[in-house]
């Protein structure tokens, strides 16, 4: 299971404002009906952050996973070659497999 904090996962606040007026793309709602059963959103994230996290536009977003001893030096290290990298989430404990975002 992974745990996602919404606001940490960078996004153009355009993109937002977009969704937020009902502008959607077919890949989202196609990624939305694919997905949506493995994800369980906290009651506070707004609906377009939700639809913003299904968006297939990411150009290639990349997830890794680190002990998180080990996950800050990991951002550094990778900053120093000239990746942007920040820790948006948290790899927990053997579950479903489902994706929880708060």
């Amino acid at each position: 299971r992974l745990r996602l904090r919404h606001r940490a996962v960078p996004s153009f606040p355009a993109a937002l404002d977009l969704l937020a007026r009902g502008m959607t793309s077919g890949g989202m709602v196609s990624n939305h009906a694919a997905f949506s059963s493995r994800v369980e959103f906290a009651p506070e994230v707004p609906a377009p952050w939700r639809d913003l996290l299904f968006d297939p536009q990411t150009s290639g977003g990349l997830l890794i996973a680190a002990a998180p001893a080990q996950a800050e030096t990991l951002v550094a290290d990778l900053g120093q070659d000239g990746v942007t990298a920040i820790v948006v989430g948290e790899v927990l404990d053997a579950g479903e497999g489902r994706i929880l975002v708060d």
